[in-house]
């Protein structure tokens, strides 16, 4: 019985499974740039490159996808796993502080900012959320 059970599983665990191909990846979120295409294709092709990515960057592109498409929800589920995969990436962490400012917690929105600039000093999104805080806190 636990035989016949192990096998099954073993047969239908690769199934879902993709192995990490980086130029496939690029190569879906290049054609995922173009705006001529409809949102819901657009989306298909970032999940594609989900598929095939070892790393956040195609869960970040569909985070910034839904930014655009004005998703909140979504746009943070994706970030989360994006960042759960590379917690050390200063591109993820200013686009959580964008979605932070969005969602009017502005001081979470600063210190994410501030974090993203500790990783890279040279990060321009997130040196311009930190600074879009600065100039609000003026007001």
């Amino acid at each position: 019985m636990w035989k016949a059970l192990f096998l099954v599983v073993l047969w239908v665990l690769p199934v879902g499974a993709r192995e990490a191909d980086p130029a496939r990846v690029d190569s879906l979120l290049a054609v995922a740039v173009d705006t001529s295409l409809g949102f819901d294709r657009r989306e298909g092709v970032l999940k594609e490159a989900v598929e095939y990515d070892g790393s956040g960057r195609a869960m970040h592109a569909l985070a910034r996808f839904f930014i655009e498409k004005g998703s909140r929800g979504d746009a943070k589920s994706w970030l989360k796993q994006a960042r759960r995969r590379e917690p050390e990436n200063a591109d993820y962490l200013a686009t959580d502080a964008e979605l932070s400012w969005r969602g009017v917690t502005r001081r979470t929105s600063y210190r994410k900012a501030r974090e993203a600039l500790a990783l890279d000093p040279n990060n321009v999104r997130a040196l311009f959320w930190a600074g879009r805080y600065v100039a609000w806190s003026w007001e």
